[in-house]
């Protein structure tokens, strides 16, 4: 009898996982440059939480306006600026990690520094609700940029005093061949970054929030990654 209940608990949790509602992840595979990010471990703490994920490639900026539309169910990698700013959205509390901010500039211009940044010309690039404060706070500021690539390349080209970004840009910077003419200074704190989802999902917070503080947290998460 014991085995038997065994067995009949087993397969109900293996059937609540099979029988998984999907949800319309969308990623930017251009700015998913963070080597500490894994989609796996999203994966699965959605999946503990009895849901599947369908990942589609959209640019940054259009995931982060698909949802608030419901285009898509799901965000990821959003500052908590940029979730407050937006229309619709409820987000998980654990974020899926923090990461570094650092200042790049030209190594032949004036060195570009947290205390004298608002001196100086940024170059944004487009999506990255990140540069919402700056601007709000009357930062100077060129048009915004499709690429991280893009950026680099306007700065090491003079047009332009700095670009934000991770520390991961310093791969970037390497790979255009840039590291002996581009230089960098930690901002800040790291800064957390989150998964949103559109408010219609707002049911399932709770259960994500757990199933985030396991993965995430805990590093525990039973499934194969």
């Amino acid at each position: 009898m014991h085995f038997k209940v065994i067995r009949l608990l087993l397969a109900f949790t293996l059937l609540q996982y099979a029988n998984a509602d999907t949800l319309k992840v969308g990623v930017a595979p251009d700015l998913v440059t963070f080597r500490d990010f894994s989609m796996g471990k999203v994966e699965c703490a959605f999946k503990l939480a009895g849901y599947d994920l369908n990942v589609v490639e959209l640019p940054i900026e259009r995931n982060y306006q698909s949802v608030q539309a419901v285009v898509i169910d799901v965000d990821l990698l959003r500052v908590k600026a940029a979730i407050d700013s937006a229309k619709n959205v409820v987000y998980i509390s654990t974020p899926v990690l923090a990461v570094e901010k650092w200042i790049y500039y030209r190594l032949d211009g004036k060195k570009v520094t947290p205390e004298n940044m608002r001196k100086h010309m940024m170059i944004p690039i487009i999506g990255v609700h990140y540069y919402d404060k700056y601007k709000k706070q009357g930062f100077a500021m060129l048009n915004s940029v499709v690429t991280l690539d893009s950026a680099f390349k306007m700065l090491n080209a003079g047009r332009g005093d700095y670009v934000l970004w991770t520390q991961d840009g310093k791969e970037i910077v390497t790979s255009l061949g840039l590291e002996e003419f581009i230089g960098q200074v930690q901002l800040g704190k790291p800064e957390p970054l989150y998964t949103v989802l559109n408010e219609r999902h707002k049911d399932k917070i709770p259960e994500l929030n757990l199933a985030y503080e396991r993965v995430f947290v805990r590093n525990d998460c039973p499934f194969n990654e």
